[in-house]
């Protein structure tokens, strides 16, 4: 889909669901801690924003949205040890607008 405005052309970029996965945040290799998410389902996030918190190698660290999007599904419950690469989330990234050429 085009769109265009006084002094550009914008495309359409085609929205998406992506999978949330626990990042590599444990120096241990343990299993990390799923201790409280801090936005629900349905709500819309933007980058950077904290997600969630854990608890890896005995420190409480946030983890951010690495894209901007509704979070449509939680896939890890908080207090529920996660693997390292496991999927604890699901986010529709809503299409998005970029200059043409």
């Amino acid at each position: 889909m085009l769109r265009t405005t006084p002094d550009l052309l914008l495309l359409k970029v085609a929205s998406m669901e992506v999978e949330v996965r626990m990042p590599d945040l444990s120096i241990s290799g343990h299993p990390i801690k799923l201790l409280a998410w801090l936005v629900e389902e349905g709500e819309m996030v933007s980058r950077g924003q904290p997600l969630l918190e854990i608890e890896a190698d005995k420190s409480i660290m946030e983890v951010e949205a690495a894209i901007a999007g509704k979070l449509t599904a939680i896939l890890a419950q908080e207090s529920q040890e996660v693997e390292v690469g496991d999927p604890i989330a699901r986010l529709h990234q809503t299409g998005d607008y970029c200059r043409a050429g």
